[in-house]
């Protein structure tokens, strides 16, 4: 197969290759990929955190961050006992849904686990300085 180019003013595909947006480093990634040289956005909105469970860890509630995907459903962090049942019986965390999701609800789940999971080390913080000055 010949490789084949067709470029429509800022967007380059390959026929062989991938795609590249804009004037990206490198150039083409090869078959089946992506390059751009700036940003993603979804339906001209820029990516935004989820940051609700900073807020419902921080408040007890969400207010600031209410809008936000994810956000009506968060019933707040579990203990970690009944965490680890969780995962151990779905071989999942909580918030990742069963079916496939796009790379848009992939990339909010995977932080607001990346925030759950600094809460545990807040809490686990919290009660190994608790045993250090209780043997103080």
């Amino acid at each position: 197969m010949t490789a084949t180019s067709i470029s429509l003013d800022d967007v380059t595909i390959s026929a062989g290759g991938g795609i590249q947006v804009g004037a990206p480093t490198g150039g083409d990634k090869g078959l089946g990929t992506v390059n751009v040289s700036s940003d993603i956005y979804k339906n001209n909105t820029a990516y935004t955190n989820p940051d609700f469970v900073f807020e419902h860890w921080a408040t007890g509630r969400i207010d600031r961050f209410a809008q936000n995907d994810g956000a009506a459903d968060y019933a707040g962090l579990m203990p970690l006992g009944d965490l680890q049942a969780y995962v151990r019986e779905h071989y999942r965390f909580p918030l990742i849904p069963d079916g496939p999701v796009g790379m848009f609800e992939r990339g909010d789940l995977a932080l607001a686990l990346t925030e759950q999971n600094t809460l545990y080390l807040f809490q686990l913080e919290a009660r190994i300085a608790a045993l250090e000055s209780a043997r103080s």
